[in-house]
C-alpha cells in the first residue's frame, strides 16, 4: 500500500485456469493494468506477469465539452483512467485476454502472452463504468456506460470493423449504468444505475455472424425495472441463481431479492416485448406481480460510492459473499448455511472446529478457515444463542444478517473497492483505495502464520512502501468497539476546543450560556452536605459525586499558559462568578450548507464532524441542504430534481450520523408555501413564500439532541405539490420560526394572552449563530490583501460592502464590462479572485486559491460576476436574519472545507511569524466559545505569514465574522477629508460640539480604566489640539486623538511645525461590559487605522497594563522608553530617526489627567 498511488478499481481471477495451475489475477487502477500470479509463500508479494500503462490522452475525447458537463458523466471526476476489466480468450490461440475501460469510451482488449493490443472497441459517447464476460462465449462482453446505455460486442477478429451486436438503451436507465452482470444462462442481463434503477434485460441468441453490419440490435424497453429496492446509486448487482444480489450507496447493507415469477426454466420470453413506459410506475415487469425482498447483510461503513462485493458462486463450493468496507475490513456470509439453518429449525450447521496445532484456549469469534475442497466458513463459537439468531435468522426479510465471520487487512487502512475470488475458491483479492492490493491466503500456507493472525491477511503491493506512510501501522490501525471510537470522538472534541484558545472571560461566558442552569440547593441537598456556590467546603475528592464532577470552575483550561494569557482588551479584573443561574432555552445554530452535491465524501464527513462537535458543546444544528433547484429548475424540462434534493440531504445525514453517538433526521414536509402571483406585461411569475408548517416537527429532534436536515422542498397549502424554493427563503422562515415571531394572532384572541404565548414561543429556542458554508468562502474585500473581509459590522459596513458587490457584478475583473470579455481573453483566475476589483493582486502577489476551494467552480469572467452576485445574496440573507434577531446572534461565513478541518489534521502545520502570537483555529468551534472572528479583524495580515518562506504574502482563511454591531460616529468625517494637522486662527473640533455628549464620554473613559477623570485639567490639555474622536454606538467604546508638537519644536503655527505634529492616541476606552466580546475594539481600532490615520499613529500605556499583548499585535513597532513605566506603540511604515524621537518626546512629555493624581506612578 502506497498513501501517493490511485485506488485500485477492480480485480478479476482468470476464469479459464486449467485444473492445478496456479491461478493468475488482473488489477486495473489509474492507467495501469497489472497481471499478477499469487504466491502461497509466506509474506512474499505476488508475481508481475505483465504491467501495461495506457498511454491515451483522455481529454482529447472531451476537450469540446465544459468542465461542469464533464463532472456530470462519471461517478467521480477525477477517478483514474481504467476503473473495469474482465477476462476472454482467443478461441483460436488459446491466448488469455483482458480487456479494460474506464475513463474513456474505448475498450482495449490486450493479450497477455504476447502484451499487444489487439483491438480496440469504440462505440460509447462516454466513458465506461463496467465489463462482463459472457458466460455463453469468452467472445462475447457488454459494457455498461455513463452514456446510459448497455452495449454487447464480439471479440472476433473478423468483424474487428463493426464489433457492436446489440445494445440495450431508451427506457432502462435515465443516468449513468454502474454495473451489469450476466445470468448463468447468458440470456438474461441485469444491470443498476445512478438513477436508482435496477433493470432486467432478456437478450436474443448472440453469435459473432450477427456483427458486421451497421443495423445494431436494439433494446428499448427491459422486461423488468424497479427504482423501490434502494434509495441510492446502485452501484453491484449480481445474479445468485435466479434471485438477485445488489447493493447501494449509503445503505451499509446488501439485499437478496427475487423478481415474481422470473424462472430461467421457463421458456425465455419475446426479448422485444418489455413493458412500455407508460406502464412504470416503481415497478414495471413482465413477469408477474413485481418483486420479493428476502434477505439483507448488514454491512457497515460500506456506504461510499463505487463500493462491489464478490461472490463466489461455483458448482461443489458453498456460495461465499464477501464485502470489504472503509476500514480495511472484509464481511463474509456463507448463504449455504443460511438455507440450512431454516431447514434445520434454527439451528445452524457448522463443519468440526479446527484449530492449530499450538493453539491453546478457545478461538476468537471472528478467525475464520476455509475449507478450500468445499469453501466453508467456520466460526469458533457456533451455537442455538441470540448472537447466531443474529447471523443466520431468514424470517425477517427486512432484519439484517450480521457477517458470519469478517477480517481485517492488519496494519493499514483502506477502502476496499472490489473483491474477486478464484475459481476454486483458494485465493480471495480485495482491491482499495492508495495501490492496496490484499491476498488472502489458502489453506496450505504456513499454519504458524495462521496461528499468530487468524484471519491469515497479508498486505501486498507492487510498489515498495513507504515507512513515513500512515498506512504502514501509525494512521492506518483501525479502532475496534464503539467505546474507542467514543473515545476518538472525544480527543478529536478536546482538541478542537482547546485549539480555540479561549480565554477565561470567553469561557465564562461560553458557560453562563450554552450551560444547563444550576438547580437551586434544596434541603435535602444541605442534609446531604453539598455545598452552595462560593462555599469553602467541597465534596471529598473519593465520593462518587466527586467523580462523576470533576470540573475546574476556575478555568476550564487551567494548566495551559497561552490560553490564560490569550491577549484581549481588558484593563480590569473581573470577580464575577464563572457559572451564573440562567434559563435552559435550545440553543440552535442555523447552517446553510451551499452545494453539498460539489463535495466529496471526506470534506462532507469533515462537515458531520464539526457539527456534530457543536451539538455536543450545547449548540445543535438545523442544516438547510442548498442544491440551487430554485434557480436552475425548470419545471416542465427538469426531471428528478426532487429525488436529488432528497439525497444530497440523505447525504448530509449520513455525514452527521458517520460520528459516534450523533443523530440526525432528514424532514421533509416540515415547510409549506404560499403562491403569490405577479402579473408583468407578457408574463406571469409566480413566487413562492415559504414558512414553517409544523412547528413541534422542527422542535421534537431539537430536544433529543437531533440534527433536522432540510431540503429547499416546500409544499403547497391548497394542494400539497412539491415544488423548489430558495434556501434562503427557507433560511428566513427557519429563522422566524425559531425566534418566535412567526405566529400571527388568532381571530379574536386577547392581545395580552397573545404576547405571552409569543414569549413563551421565544423562550423555547434561541437562535445563537447563522452559519453560511459556501465553496465561494468569506465575503470578499478590496482593503486586506488576504482577498476576503474577517468582520462585518452590518450597522456600519452593510451598504459600502454592498456597491462594492454590486459594481463586480456588473463590472466582471478589474473593471472591465463582462461582456467586452472575447473567448480568448479569459483570465486565469479562480472565482474568488475575479470577484472583487483586488483580484489580481490577490491571486499573484498574495496567494492563489486552493484548489480544494475553487473545486468544480468556473473561472470566466461572467461567472466571476455571478460569485459577486452569490456573496452579494449571502450578504442580503445574513443582513435579512440578523435583522429580526437579537443583537447577541452573530453570522459565519465561510468554506464547507474550513468548516470540515477540525475533523482531519493539517497537511502543512500552520507556522506564525516572528512576532505572532495566533495560531488558526477551527472557525466554527472558535466562534462557539468565543463569539469572535477565529481572526481579528485589526490585526494585520502579516501577522500570519510563515516565518520559515519569506517570499510569501499573507494568507488567511476566506472567514467573515458578521454582527449586526453598532454604528460607528467619526468627527470629523473622514470621507470628507483626512484628518491634518491644525492651522492657528482656524476652529477645531471641541467635545463641547453639540454631536458629542460629553458626559457619557467622560463615564466611558473612567468605566474603561476603572479611574476618574479629572475632566477641567484633560479639557485644558486637549484643547486646541483634537484630531478626532470615533464614538462606537451608545458609547460602548471610543478613541481620542490628538495632535502633539514634540519637545523642542515651537508651536507657531507655521508650516514646519504643522509637519513635525504628531498624530496621538491619548485615549481608547470600551466600556468593561463589551470588553473582550463584540468586536468594539476592533471596530474603533479598524476606523483609526485605516480611515483617519492610515499613514501611522502612535500612542503610550504603562508597562504591566494587560492590553499590551492586543496592542503589541497590531503596532508595527514597540519601544520601552527608558527611564519611565511607559512602552510606545506605533502604526507607522518605515520609520525614520526623526520621526521616531518626535513619538518618543511626545509620549514622555503628555502629562496624565487623572483625579486621584497618581501620575508619579506612572
Amino acid at each position: 500500500m502506497d498513501a501517493t498511488l490511485a485506488a485500485f478499481y477492480a480485480v478479476q481471477f482468470y476464469p479459464y485456469t486449467a485444473p492445478g495451475v496456479d491461478p493468475v489475477f488482473a488489477v486495473v487502477g489509474e492507467r495501469q493494468v497489472i497481471i499478477c500470479r499469487p504466491s502461497s509463500a509466506k509474506g512474499k508479494a505476488p508475481e508481475v506477469i505483465r504491467w501495461f500503462k495506457d498511454e491515451d490522452d483522455i481529454r482529447e475525447w472531451f476537450k469540446n465539452e465544459k468542465p461542469e458537463d464533464y463532472a456530470k458523466r462519471g461517478p467521480d471526476p477525477g477517478s483514474p483512467d481504467l476503473t473495469s476489466c474482465v477476462w476472454s480468450q482467443d478461441l483460436e490461440t488459446g491466448d488469455a485476454l483482458i480487456c479494460v475501460a474506464g475513463g474513456s469510451p474505448k475498450i482495449k482488449v490486450l493479450n497477455v502472452r504476447t502484451g499487444e493490443l489487439k483491438m480496440t472497441l469504440i462505440g460509447h459517447g462516454h466513458e465506461i463504468n463496467d465489463l462482463v464476460v459472457s458466460p455463453s462465449s469468452p467472445e462475447i462482453i457488454a459494457s455498461a456506460s455513463v452514456d446510459h446505455s448497455i452495449r454487447l460486442w464480439t471479440l472476433n477478429p473478423a468483424y474487428q470493423a463493426n464489433p457492436c451486436l446489440l445494445i440495450c438503451a431508451g427506457e432502462g436507465h435515465k443516468e449513468s449504468v454502474l454495473k451489469i452482470a450476466f445470468h448463468h444462462s447468458g440470456r438474461y442481463l441485469i444491470s443498476g444505475g445512478m438513477d436508482y434503477i435496477i433493470s432486467l434485460w432478456v437478450l436474443p441468441e448472440l453469435s459473432s455472424k450477427q456483427a458486421g453490419s451497421d443495423k445494431k440490435i436494439l433494446l428499448h424497453y427491459p422486461h423488468f425495472s424497479t427504482s423501490a429496492i434502494h434509495s441510492s446509486f446502485v452501484d453491484c448487482v449480481e445474479f445468485y441463481g435466479d434471485m438477485i444480489i445488489s447493493r447501494s450507496a449509503q445503505e451499509d447493507k446488501i439485499v437478496l431479492w427475487k423478481i415474481n415469477g422470473f424462472s430461467s426454466d421457463k421458456p425465455y420470453p419475446n426479448p422485444f416485448d418489455g413493458p412500455t413506459s407508460h406502464d412504470f410506475e416503481d415497478t414495471r415487469s413482465s413477469f408477474g406481480d413485481g418483486y420479493q425482498r428476502l434477505l439483507q447483510f448488514q454491512a457497515s461503513k460500506t456506504d461510499p460510492f463505487y463500493m462491489r462485493f464478490g461472490l463466489l458462486n461455483q458448482p461443489g463450493l458453498h456460495p461465499i459473499l464477501a464485502m470489504g468496507n472503509t476500514n480495511s475490513r472484509i464481511y463474509m456470509w456463507d448463504l449455504q448455511r443460511l438455507e440450512v439453518w431454516s431447514k434445520n429449525g434454527g439451528v445452524p450447521w457448522a463443519a468440526p472446529l479446527r484449530r492449530s496445532r499450538k493453539q491453546q484456549g478457545p478461538q476468537r469469534e471472528e478467525s475464520f478457515t476455509s475449507n478450500t475442497s468445499s469453501g466453508v466458513i467456520t466460526n469458533s463459537n457456533d451455537g442455538p444463542n441470540t448472537s447466531h439468531n443474529k447471523k443466520y435468522n431468514i424470517s425477517d426479510p427486512f432484519g439484517e444478517i450480521e457477517p458470519h465471520t469478517s477480517a481485517t487487512v492488519p496494519r493499514v487502512s483502506f477502502a476496499t473497492r472490489q473483491i474477486a475470488w478464484s475459481v476454486g475458491g483458494e485465493w480471495m483479492v480485495a482491491v482499495g483505495d492508495n495501490g492496496m492490493i490484499a491476498i488472502k491466503y489458502p489453506k496450505s500456507a504456513s499454519v504458524e502464520y495462521e496461528q499468530k493472525i487468524p484471519r491469515r491477511w497479508s498486505s501486498q503491493t507492487s510498489t515498495a512502501q513507504n515507512p513515513a506512510s500512515p498506512a504502514n501501522g501509525h494512521e492506518g490501525s483501525s479502532k475496534v468497539g464503539k467505546v474507542a471510537e467514543g473515545k476518538a470522538a472525544d480527543r478529536q472534541l478536546f482538541l478542537s476546543v482547546l485549539s480555540s484558545t479561549s480565554t477565561k472571560r470567553e469561557a465564562r461566558s461560553y458557560l453562563s450560556r450554552f450551560k444547563p442552569s444550576i438547580k437551586p440547593i434544596s434541603k435535602i441537598d444541605k442534609e446531604q452536605g453539598i455545598p452552595k456556590d462560593g462555599d469553602s467546603n467541597t465534596v471529598p475528592s473519593d465520593s462518587p459525586k466527586a467523580s462523576r464532577t470533576k470540573a475546574n470552575l476556575d478555568s476550564p483550561y487551567p494548566t495551559t499558559r497561552a490560553v490564560q494569557e490569550s491577549p484581549v482588551f481588558d484593563q480590569y479584573q473581573t470577580s464575577r462568578p464563572l457559572l451564573e443561574e440562567s434559563p435552559s432555552p435550545i440553543h440552535v445554530a442555523l447552517v446553510k450548507l451551499r452545494s453539498p452535491q460539489l463535495l466529496d465524501r471526506r470534506t462532507l464527513r469533515g462537515v458531520g464532524q464539526t457539527l456534530s462537535q457543536l451539538g455536543r458543546l450545547g449548540m445543535t444544528c438545523v442544516v438547510v441542504s442548498d442544491c440551487e433547484f430554485a434557480q436552475q429548475k425548470n419545471s416542465k424540462t427538469e426531471r428528478g430534481w426532487h429525488k436529488k434534493a432528497l439525497e444530497q440531504a440523505g447525504r448530509v445525514v449520513d455525514a452527521i450520523e458517520a460520528n459516534q453517538g450523533s443523530r440526525a433526521r432528514r424532514l421533509d414536509n416540515v415547510l409549506g408555501v404560499s403562491q403569490t402571483v405577479n402579473q408583468q406585461t407578457s408574463n406571469i411569475r409566480v413566487r413562492y413564500q415559504a414558512r414553517v408548517a409544523y412547528r413541534d416537527s422542527l422542535l421534537a429532534p431539537l430536544r433529543r439532541g437531533i440534527i433536522p436536515v432540510i431540503a429547499p422542498i416546500g409544499y403547497t397549502f391548497d394542494s400539497q405539490q412539491a415544488t423548489p424554493i430558495s434556501a434562503n427563503e427557507v433560511v428566513l422562515a427557519l429563522a422566524k420560526e425559531l425566534a418566535g415571531i412567526s405566529v400571527a394572532p388568532l381571530q379574536g384572541e386577547d392581545p395580552l394572552a397573545f404576547a405571552e404565548r409569543v414569549d413563551l414561543l421565544q423562550k423555547q429556542t434561541s437562535l445563537d449563530r447563522l452559519i453560511i458554508l459556501d465553496p465561494l468562502g468569506g465575503i470578499p474585500s478590496t482593503d486586506r490583501p488576504d482577498g476576503s473581509h474577517v468582520f462585518i459590522n452590518m450597522e456600519q459596513e452593510f451598504e459600502d460592502i454592498k456597491i462594492e458587490l454590486l459594481h463586480n457584478t456588473s463590472s466582471g475583473v478589474e473593471g472591465k464590462p463582462v461582456e467586452s470579455f472575447s473567448e480568448d481573453e479569459q483570465p486565469d483566475m479562480s472565482i474568488l479572485g475575479a470577484s472583487n476589483p483586488f483580484s489580481r493582486f490577490v491571486e499573484s502577489e498574495i496567494a492563489s486559491i486552493s484548489p480544494n476551494q475553487t473545486q468544480g467552480l468556473a473561472k470566466s469572467p461572467l461567472e466571476a460576476a455571478s460569485a459577486s452576485q452569490m456573496h452579494l445574496q449571502n450578504l442580503e440573507l445574513i443582513q435579512q436574519t440578523l435583522a429580526i434577531l437579537p443583537p447577541t446572534t452573530s453570522a459565519l461565513l465561510t468554506t464547507p472545507e474550513e468548516a470540515a478541518s477540525s475533523a482531519k489534521p493539517s497537511a502543512t502545520p500552520f507556522e506564525p511569524s516572528t512576532v505572532g502570537t495566533r495560531r488558526q483555529r477551527n472557525a466554527l468551534i472558535h466562534n462557539l466559545l468565543t463569539d469572535k472572528p477565529a481572526i481579528s479583524s485589526s490585526l494585520p495580515t502579516r501577522r500570519f505569514s510563515p516565518a520559515t518562506d519569506s517570499s510569501r504574502k499573507p494568507a488567511t482563511p476566506a472567514i467573515t465574522f458578521i454582527k449586526r454591531g453598532m454604528p460607528l460616529t467619526i468627527l470629523p468625517n473622514p470621507r470628507k477629508g483626512p484628518w491634518q494637522p491644525p492651522h492657528r486662527g482656524r476652529a477645531n473640533l471641541s467635545l463641547h460640539d453639540p454631536r458629542i455628549d460629553l458626559p457619557r464620554l467622560i463615564h466611558l473613559i473612567n468605566d474603561s480604566f476603572g479611574r476618574k477623570l479629572d475632566v477641567n485639567h484633560y479639557l485644558d490639555r486637549i484643547g486646541g489640539r483634537i484630531a478626532g474622536i470615533i464614538i462606537a454606538g451608545e458609547y460602548e467604546g471610543g478613541a481620542l486623538l490628538t495632535w502633539e508638537t514634540p519637545p523642542g519644536v515651537p508651536d507657531d503655527g507655521s508650516e514646519a511645525s504643522r509637519q513635525r505634529m504628531v498624530p496621538y492616541l491619548d485615549k481608547f476606552a470600551v466600556l468593561k461590559r463589551s470588553q473582550g466580546a463584540g468586536g468594539v475594539a476592533d471596530a474603533v481600532f479598524n476606523a483609526m487605522v485605516r480611515g483617519c490615520f492610515p499613514e501611522g499613529v502612535c500612542w503610550r500605556s504603562r508597562r504591566d497594563n494587560p492590553v499590551n499583548k492586543w496592542y503589541f499585535e497590531r503596532s508595527k513597532g514597540t519601544w520601552q522608553i527608558p527611564d519611565s513605566n511607559w512602552a510606545m506603540f506605533w502604526t507607522t511604515e518605515s520609520l525614520d530617526q526623526e520621526r521616531f524621537l518626535d513619538y518618543e518626546g511626545v509620549c514622555r512629555a503628555v502629562e496624565p489627567s487623572w483625579a486621584d493624581q497618581k501620575a508619579v506612578v506612572d
